[in-house]
């Protein structure tokens, strides 16, 4: 079931569309509004919204404002613009909306619309993820490479990852990640920019809940996927502890951590993980012929 919300300061095009979803027998019309305020107490009280349906040209804030607003607060929820105006079509795409419909709205433009949103509504409660800083750093979902829009974004979760879900204010990521900024104005925008990507591409691939966030205070929550620099760390530890590897030290040798990627904030870590390897070596040819590989 698909929960849907609308927000239009017109009566009666959220009458309307309203009306036309309620066609539909996998979604419901969980609110609507015109009021901007009374829609976002609304969000805020009920997290089980799926996507809105939002008009563009409303007093107050733009739908295009609001719907950034939206999507920094609850990046799981999708956004349909609902418009009489075409020109801000590119806008809306840029900021991964789910689709741009024209008003008057159709019930046949509706079935694409839902369609679209059914493709990207969370399918399998098992979802595997998976993190690799081994050869570079990569993410993959059921085993499907997922690929960034932002380097900065893509550098952004490496960092959280790096640290190993420990939570991190935004100044010091971004001290980090962009050394060379000019004045904190700057750097704030930065910041935003990469983040606001990084929630983005995460909700649009069913993954946002792998990043936590709160009182501009980030962390990845590790509980939500596998990584092999997890991996090692905790083969280290076990070896150190019992004397036993869980895995062989060559299965973490298919290529330097973070590789090829200009991380200066990782060298700590690099040098800590070449470290490690080298110790888990020196283990007994018994121990290593009986590590998993």
């Amino acid at each position: 079931m698909i929960n849907v919300v609308l927000i239009d300061d017109e009566r009666l095009a959220v009458e309307n569309l309203a009306f036309h979803l309620r066609a539909f027998q996998d979604v419901t019309v969980v609110g609507a509004f015109n009021d901007q305020a009374l829609f976002m107490k609304f969000l805020s009280e009920n997290k089980d919204v799926d996507v809105v349906f939002m008009d563009i040209e409303m007093p107050g804030k733009t739908g295009l404002e609001l719907a950034q607003e939206v999507i920094e607060l609850y990046p799981k929820i999708q956004i349909v613009f609902v418009t009489a105006y075409s020109q801000y079509a590119i806008e809306a795409f840029e900021l991964n909306a789910i689709d741009y419909c024209l008003k008057p709205v159709s019930k046949v433009r509706l079935e694409r619309t839902i369609d679209k949103i059914n493709e990207r509504m969370p399918q399998d409660p098992q979802t595997k993820i998976f993190i690799r800083c081994f050869g570079g750093f990569d993410i993959f979902v059921n085993g499907k490479l997922l690929n960034f829009n932002l380097s900065k974004a893509k550098e952004l979760l490496a960092y959280l990852v790096n640290n190993q879900g420990k939570s991190i204010g935004w100044m010091a990521i971004a001290d980090d990640i962009w050394p060379d900024a000019l004045d904190d104005k700057k750097l704030m925008n930065n910041f935003h920019v990469a983040c606001f990507s990084l929630r983005t591409f995460l909700a649009n691939n069913n993954i946002a809940d792998i990043f936590e966030y709160s009182r501009n205070v980030y962390r990845v929550n590790t509980e939500k996927f596998t990584c092999d620099f997890y991996e090692l760390i905790d083969t280290y530890r076990n070896y150190k502890q019992t004397g036993e590897l869980k895995y062989h030290p060559t299965k973490f040798k298919t290529g330097d951590y973070f590789e090829n990627l200009p991380y200066t904030w990782s060298y700590s870590n690099a040098d800590k993980v070449e470290q490690m390897i080298a110790q888990m070596e020196k283990a007994s040819p018994e121990t290593l012929k009986a590590a998993k590989r």
